[in-house]
């Protein structure tokens, strides 16, 4: 399926933050209208697998895997879901109780349409998909999602030797957040570290753009720019280029790296993807479950950053198959003035675990949220949105140890809806609180 129209998400960071409002945050936004073309190499809606078991066979032969040692998979199927409020078929990652690093793990080769390799290699490519993380997902620790990559690929925490190929990668961390991470041949050159992989996250206390905290439940969709770093005279540049965005937003950008150190006719190109995902951390108490669809690689055709050159952080990026009807999961629905109060306060919430409210003022009044008592821990997180959903300002972020949630607030609507979203520590969760809801 195809879908063409912009939604974003604006938000940020800090222990107790405040948030200015779109035009104070960042440069003002022009949609772009949905006449973006593009020239699609590779496609996979799973429409065409029958539903139930994802057996390694059908994985291997409808990815292209060419290495069948390195698949791995738990409890993988072909299910039905709604995107865009379409019913259609998705890929579903089981991740087990008591389980870690299982998941899916595999590579494809990248193909031309006509199926010939020899004409597929690539020095610049997009690729994009549609991603969800199941309603019960355990939200701490970390994990893998599907990237961008050049075989032969370096091993775990090894950084690559001259004729290995690199990981354009990212994760899910606390409270869903994607992050970057890279096996590239920059470690070891002056001014770089000499371990991999290396992250964004290690040379700053923030993240480059929007921090967009991904809500249990609820799909979005993520592309990924990859652009191969050029050579002088046979000596590699770091001048490579990888980009990431959430739902046409830009969360990530680098323009510093040495993808690949050997201008061989072998190592020059971008061949392939890792189809992977699972979750690493503290083992979850329950069974958890990712979601895709609409793996696509592509190239933009209408777009006039090409080759080595970044895109303005702040513009918006059309894709092939990006998220149009966003239907937001939340918890519990609250329209009147009342208590809201984690599940089963006063006890703490569960480790690994996700609360969201959606509170609804009627008569055009706005709505706020005020807390009597509670307290968080050092790894849960407390999310307050200006709107209906994850995609709307956030208002603060709340995390780190609290022992008193009254002295924060309290949080108002400057529309009829807030949505606010509590996600606890994998190690320990202390998050309880109460108070009250009141239109104004």
């Amino acid at each position: 399926m195809r879908y063409l129209l912009l939604l974003f998400s604006v938000s940020c960071f800090g222990q107790v933050t405040s948030f200015p409002s779109m035009s104070d945050y960042s440069t003002p936004i022009s949609i772009i209208e949905p006449e973006a073309q593009f020239t699609i190499f590779q496609e996979w809606d799973f429409e065409d697998r029958a539903l139930g078991v994802f057996q390694i066979d059908s994985f291997q032969n409808y990815f292209f895997q060419s290495d069948n040692t390195s698949v791995h998979m738990d409890g993988d199927s072909i299910v039905m879901d709604q995107i865009n409020g379409v019913a259609t078929r998705v890929y579903q990652i089981e991740q087990a109780s008591g389980q870690i690093d299982k998941g899916v793990q595999g590579k494809s080769f990248i193909l031309d349409p006509a199926g010939d390799r020899t004409n597929a290699d690539k020095s610049e490519l997009y690729f994009t998909y549609n991603f969800k993380f199941g309603e019960e997902f355990p939200v701490a620790g970390n994990g893998k999602l599907p990237n961008i990559m050049h075989t032969p690929d370096p091993g775990v925490n090894t950084c690559p030797d001259i004729d290995e190929g690199f990981w354009d990668g990212y994760n899910f961390k606390d409270g869903n957040r994607i992050s970057d991470f890279y096996y590239e041949h920059s470690a070891g050159q002056p001014g770089q570290p000499d371990f991999c992989p290396t992250s964004t996250d290690q040379f700053s206390p923030f993240w480059a753009f929007d921090s967009i905290w991904p809500n249990n439940g609820t799909w979005y969709n993520l592309t990924q720019r990859c652009v191969r770093n050029t050579f002088t005279v046979g000596v590699a540049n770091a001048d490579g280029i990888s980009e990431i965005w959430i739902d046409g937003r830009m969360i990530y950008q680098r323009d510093d790296i040495m993808w690949v150190n050997d201008e061989g006719e072998d190592s020059i190109f971008i061949n392939g993807l890792s189809i992977g995902a699972w979750y690493s951390g503290t083992a979850p108490s329950r069974d958890g479950y990712h979601f895709f669809d609409n793996f696509t690689t592509y190239m933009p055709t209408d777009d006039s950053i090409i080759g080595n050159v970044l895109h303005a952080p702040h513009s918006v990026l059309p894709t092939p198959v990006e998220i149009t009807d966003r239907a937001n999961f939340f918890d519990h629905s609250i329209t009147t003035e009342t208590t809201l109060e984690t599940d089963g306060y006063p006890s703490s919430l569960p480790i690994s675990s996700d609360e969201t409210w959606l509170v609804t003022a009627g008569g055009g009044q706005t709505a706020t949220y005020t807390i009597t008592t509670g307290q968080m821990g050092g790894g849960d997180i407390l999310f307050f949105y200006d709107g209906p959903d994850s995609d709307s300002p956030m208002i603060a972020k709340l995390d780190g140890f609290d022992s008193d949630l009254s002295d924060d607030g309290p949080w108002s609507s400057t529309g009829t809806q807030l949505f606010i979203r509590i996600s606890t520590d994998e190690g320990s969760s202390f998050a309880e609180f109460t108070g009250s809801t009141t239109f104004n």
